[in-house]
């Protein structure tokens, strides 16, 4: 989570599109490629904007469109949507994961990305850790 805003050290699309390739990493190792495209994801996005152009629904898209060209069936939220409802999704759709644009109760000006597992919890020790390491791996836009 961080400030909307341009550069690595806020949440953009530039940051949203390196972690989702990250994400999108770690889903095909952790699952066979017929089965992450069969299960696809839930991705949802909530009401945040600045004064500069970034917003969640923005963001939301461009991971969309990361996963999308990897073949990943996609279930985006036609709307802004309560957190909640994205775990929910996931385990209602037997979704391999799912992906939430949000800051939460954090100020207005921030932003950011929660991710969650097939059972619709949020990731922790050691998922965290090997994601974080393949964001790392793929910091440049996949051609």
């Amino acid at each position: 989570r961080g400030p909307m805003g341009a550069g690595y050290s806020c949440m953009n699309e530039v940051t949203v599109l390196q972690c989702t390739q990250g994400i999108v990493a770690y889903l095909q190792k952790t699952n066979s490629a017929d089965d992450l495209k069969a299960k696809g994801v839930v991705i949802g996005y909530d009401h945040r904007r600045n004064d500069t152009g970034v917003n969640s629904e923005a963001m939301a898209l461009v991971a969309a469109a990361v996963c999308i060209h990897k073949g990943i069936k996609v279930y985006l939220y036609g709307k802004m949507v309560a957190t909640p409802l994205v775990p929910f999704c996931v385990q209602h759709k037997g979704c391999a994961a799912g992906m939430m644009v949000t800051a939460s109760h954090n100020p207005k000006d921030d932003n950011g990305y929660k991710m969650y597992g097939p059972n619709g919890a949020q990731l922790c020790e050691p998922h965290d850790t090997a994601i974080s390491e393949l964001i790392l791996d793929n910091l440049a836009p996949w051609t």
